[in-house]
């Protein structure tokens, strides 16, 4: 529990991070004796699992493999934690698993603080956006932020989604994502955009995510 209201603890101002005090953590988790919940999505772990097999699996064997999350890069990038047996696959119980530890806590959302580096460098200007995985249903929204000069910003979904007395935290919903980044005036290749590789599950406790991308 306590790795889960880390997740909440700070914030961005104009004075960097700082730490939130114990009322905020209560009104995100949505403690009684608030103003309205920020509440979750409403996600059935098992019909999500049952409807990402049926968008993914191409061969019929009830199963993911890496070839076939390849078109999930969500899923993929967190091989490791989905594949409970240690068979370099995925099946429908698996999913059922990690959705049901994911969202255990019952969160309206999560900071996130993403990085985006091109060849090396900060790439300011980037628009990055978080698209949720169909197979979650409707409810999850999609986030975006726009990077600064030191190719960092801060995630968020738009701001109807979240509580009146919230909206200047901005904050992402726990879930699946396909990431797709794009620059007004940089060609930043399409396995960063429009034919994705780059995948992100929100995990709590930890509120940054690096992206480093090539222009080759």
């Amino acid at each position: 529990m306590l790795s889960h209201l880390f997740s909440f603890t700070r914030f961005t101002s104009t004075h960097g991070w700082q730490w939130m005090c114990p009322a905020w953590i209560a009104i995100l988790i949505g403690c009684s004796g608030y103003p309205e919940r920020f509440e979750a999505p409403e996600i059935d772990s098992e019909s999500a699992a049952e409807r990402a097999i049926l968008e993914y699996d191409s061969n019929g064997d009830a199963a993911l493999s890496k070839d076939e999350l390849a078109k999930c890069p969500g899923i993929l990038s967190m091989l490791k934690v989905y594949d409970g047996n240690n068979n370099g696959s995925v099946e429908q119980e698996e999913i059922v698993s990690r959705l049901s530890d994911l969202l255990k806590h019952g969160a309206g959302g999560t900071g996130l603080n993403a990085s985006v580096f091109y060849d090396g460098r900060p790439l300011g200007g980037a628009t990055v956006v978080l698209e949720p995985e169909s197979y979650l249903g409707e409810e999850v929204q999609p986030a975006q932020g726009l990077t600064d000069g030191g190719g960092s910003t801060d995630l968020g979904i738009p701001p109807e989604f979240v509580p009146e007395h919230l909206r200047r935290i901005k904050s992402v919903h726990y879930g699946t994502f396909k990431v797709r980044i794009t620059h007004p005036t940089i060609s930043i290749p399409a396995k960063y955009n429009t034919a994705t590789t780059l995948g992100y599950e929100t995990q709590p406790g930890d509120p940054y995510v690096r992206f480093m991308l090539t222009s080759k």
